[in-house]
């Protein structure tokens, strides 16, 4: 009773707070074939939430039911012990993390809820990195596999965009950003017959018959 009543506050709360797009339990989200969730370390540890505000921002939650504010609980939600262990959804650094409490011990159900931290830590170089290249795997889909439009006009011209294999397995051994004129030039390279994008995505074109 108490774990389902603090999902309702936390849903309520938010949705007065963010005027939140949606919200999904944790669980859903990471088996979702939709998004690529990015923790910072392995573990069991997880947030209750994942949501989105009106403003397209992915943010992560912490719900909790108690019968009274207890000082574990406290600390718990004001460390964001549990929404600090995601670092992004689809390539989006998770800035936002909220913990909210219903306290169902009294004559009133009370409410308390901690807001994001005010000092920002901003990702080191070769984490913003992963994270934009977890995003592009998002929008371009598996390295190698091209997804083409149907039933579009015959003057249109089809592009599809691929990820290349080496630029994949950089991202995956730590996006070292020292390597990265080498990689550029290697990938250039390699696909000098075709369009490579700044951040290296292949562009391919071809008219439609």
């Amino acid at each position: 009773m108490n774990f389902a009543l603090g999902g309702a506050m936390t849903k309520a709360y938010l949705e007065a707070k963010l005027g939140i797009f949606w919200l999904a339990h944790y669980s859903l989200v990471k088996k979702s074939p939709r998004y690529r969730v990015l923790r910072r370390v392995p573990g069991f540890s997880e947030p209750d939430y994942i949501g989105m505000d009106s403003q397209y921002r992915f943010f992560a939650a912490e719900a909790k039911g108690r019968v009274s504010l207890d000082a574990a609980t406290k600390k718990s939600l004001n460390c964001k012990k549990q929404t600090g262990i995601v670092n992004s959804v689809n390539g989006q650094i998770i800035l936002q993390r909220y913990g909210v409490a219903a306290i169902t011990g009294g004559s009133h159900i009370q409410l308390y809820a901690t807001d994001p931290e005010v000092e920002i830590e901003l990702p080191k170089p070769s984490e913003w990195l992963a994270s934009f290249y977890e995003y592009v795997r998002a929008v371009c889909g598996p390295e190698g596999e091209v997804s083409e439009a149907e039933n579009t006009p015959e003057s249109w011209t089809q592009v599809s965009f691929d990820l290349p294999e080496q630029v994949s397995q950089w991202v995956s051994e730590g996006a070292d950003p020292a390597e990265w004129e080498g990689l550029a030039s290697r990938t250039r390279e390699a696909y000098r017959e075709s369009i490579v994008l700044p951040d290296l995505t292949v562009m391919s074109v071809s008219s439609q018959s």
